[in-house]
């Protein structure tokens, strides 16, 4: 696969995330609910706009260096101040959190693998940023999927992760 078709079929899995946590919002009553997996929706958004981004940089070096630039950038991350209330979650709420560590874990397993394939080094880099990206969102929905099964209400992802990274 090359460098193209690894980018194409990077799009395909951020857009299926995003619609995955867009169609998740209708399934939660709480409102931290759909606010956490709004902001996950928006993320994978950001990430396919991103992947678009660098696929069209393709060939030009400085285009390419100025995208992962970009990305590392915290304006390209939204606010997380919104994500804060208590609400009691149902088995319903479970569920979307333990499909959605699949999908963070096997978008994350796609970007390593790709890593080995791509001879450029700035292809290279851009794809383990993507990969620590998918391992973020993993450590937030495991903790949400942790806090959901221990207290049995949403909480905000803000509380415990930073802008940053986790």
């Amino acid at each position: 696969m090359d460098v193209k078709e690894i980018l194409i079929t990077a799009m395909n899995l951020e857009k299926k995330g995003e619609e995955f946590y867009s169609r998740a919002v209708m399934d939660v009553e709480d409102p931290v609910a759909k606010n956490t997996l709004l902001f996950l929706a928006e993320e994978e958004k950001r990430h396919r706009e991103f992947i678009n981004g660098i696929y069209k940089s393709l060939g030009k070096e400085e285009e390419l260096k100025k995208m992962k630039d970009q990305f590392t950038g915290s304006s390209v991350f939204p606010d997380y101040s919104k994500f804060v209330s208590r609400v009691k979650t149902t088995e319903k709420d479970a569920g979307i959190l333990r499909e959605a560590r699949e999908i963070e874990i096997r978008s994350e397993e796609f970007y390593r693998e790709k890593q080995k394939e791509v001879t450029g080094e700035i292809e290279r880099e851009i794809l383990e940023m993507l990969a620590k990206e998918e391992r973020k969102h993993l450590k937030w929905i495991e903790y949400l999927q942790e806090f959901v099964e221990e207290h049995g209400y949403w909480t905000g992802i803000d509380e415990h992760f930073s802008l940053d990274g986790a």
